[in-house]
Order: C-alpha cells, then sequence, then structure tokens
C-alpha cells in the first residue's frame, strides 16, 4: 500500500467470536479433578485452535453450569458482545440441556440435528432479542470429536464467508480419492465421518486405513489418524480396494 501511496484502505472489522461450554461435570485445564464424575474442558482449547488461522478476535466465557438462570445469563452477555457465538454441549435433550431452551427465548432455531456420525446434535440459530443484527448461534454437541468434525464442516466455513473473504480467498477443505486398504464398517443413514491413516504407494496411489475402533469417545484416536475417511449417508459397509473420499486434517497441511 505505501509502494501505491496509500495511506488508508478500507477493511472488514474483525468478527468478535464468543466460545462458551456448559456442564457441571467440566473442570478447567489447570485445575485438578476432584471427582470421578468430572472431565477436563477440552473443547474450548480445541475450538480456540482450530479458528487461529482466522481473522476473527475470540472471548471466552469460560464453564458454565448446568443451571437455566446462568445458561441464560451467559448468553444475553455474550451476544450483546460478539457477532458469533459458538457453544459446546447442552444441546441435546436432556435434563440439564438448557441451551435449546435459551435460544429459542432469545432468538430462533433455524436447524437441528444433521444425518451425520460424529456430531448429529448441531444447532444453528439466531440470538435477536434487543440487538440491531442477528448474532449467529453455532451449538456443537459436547464430545470432542464433534466439535472437532462440527467445526470443520459448518463453522469455519461459514466465519470465512462472514469476515468476506472470497471464495477462491478462503482455505480449501481439501479432499482427494484413495483406496481402502481395510474393510470399513458403516450403517447406513448418516454421513459419517471415520478417522483413518493417509499414506502413498511406492507409484505415488493414495491409500488409507481405517481404524478398526471408530466410537467417538476415542478421542486418542484423533492424535494417531490424519484424515477423515468420508463417507455417503445412503453408504454401508465398503470393503478392502474400494476408492472413498478421504478429507486430510487441515492443521497437517497449513
Amino acid at each position: 500500500m505505501a509502494n501505491l501511496g496509500f495511506g488508508q484502505v478500507t477493511v472488514y472489522q474483525p468478527l468478535t467470536v464468543g466460545v462458551l461450554a456448559t456442564g457441571d461435570e467440566l473442570v478447567a485445564i489447570g485445575n485438578e479433578l476432584t471427582s470421578l464424575a468430572q472431565i477436563y474442558n477440552s473443547n474450548t482449547p480445541t475450538l480456540k485452535s482450530l479458528l487461529a488461522d482466522l481473522p476473527v478476535t475470540i472471548r471466552d466465557y469460560g464453564i458454565i453450569p448446568d443451571d437455566l438462570d446462568k445458561t441464560t445469563a451467559a448468553v444475553t452477555q455474550a451476544m450483546q458482545e460478539c457477532d458469533v457465538l459458538i457453544s459446546t454441549a447442552g444441546v441435546s435433550v436432556g435434563d440439564y440441556d438448557f441451551l435449546t431452551t435459551v435460544i429459542e427465548q432469545l432468538g430462533q432455531i433455524n436447524h437441528y440435528k444433521v444425518a451425520m456420525k460424529p456430531g448429529k446434535p448441531f444447532v444453528f440459530g439466531e440470538l435477536t432479542k434487543n440487538l440491531a443484527k442477528p448474532v449467529l448461534y453455532f451449538g456443537l454437541p459436547g464430545n470432542p470429536l464433534s466439535t472437532i468434525v462440527g467445526s470443520l464442516q459448518f463453522v469455519i466455513p461459514a466465519l470465512w464467508q462472514m469476515v468476506g473473504a472470497a471464495p477462491q480467498e478462503r482455505p480449501m477443505q481439501l479432499s482427494l480419492t484413495a483406496t481402502l486398504k481395510n474393510d470399513v464398517k458403516k450403517s447406513a443413514g448418516r454421513m459419517d465421518f471415520q478417522r483413518g491413516i493417509l499414506s502413498q504407494n511406492e507409484p505415488g496411489d493414495f491409500q488409507v486405513e481405517s481404524f478398526t475402533k471408530q466410537q467417538s469417545h476415542r478421542i486418542k484416536q484423533l492424535s494417531h489418524a490424519n484424515c477423515f475417511i468420508v463417507l455417503a449417508q445412503d453408504s454401508g459397509n465398503v470393503a478392502a480396494g474400494k476408492t472413498v473420499k478421504v478429507q486430510p486434517f487441515p492443521w497437517l497441511h497449513r
């Protein structure tokens, strides 16, 4: 800009993105677990890491207990200070899942649940009460793996669009095809994102191996995997030797 003689240029104001986690069982990293019923809040640090490449300002609203009034107060504060709010947990139909109730009181839910695994209880809505413009709301499941899948498939692409990046300027969700090295089990009905290890053989062809066990609680697998194997909604079991769609993890090719 200086070489062209411009002292001022018009820019987009960075989005302010609020993040919060819900659940009585959550403990902030750095504190000790005092009960077998407690777990560390890994979702908030994960979200911050996933959003690190975006030109956004992040506000962390901490851990919100399973209480309707406290959840209402936290969301009310966040919607007054942010352009986007992302929450983890509290969007299912349990007795202590209050977020969907609060979102409906302060705005509206535009979409609830998606046919994918993991990450089915995903919520998209708008917070509008007493606001000049709506604050977009993304409600992610509490399962850490579901948080990652939902962020990569929905939240991050939406944020890139919101910050004003033209389609050709947005980081691509890289996908390619590879040959399965082992049989994969899947039930028809939901798109499936299975953890796998992508590699190339000596001629340079892509191959991928799926982990035998794909339960959503197997978080350690994520540190060993380097991709998601994306299986179509109507797909059933897939045999070794078949071609499948693969999404390499974006943090491996930054």
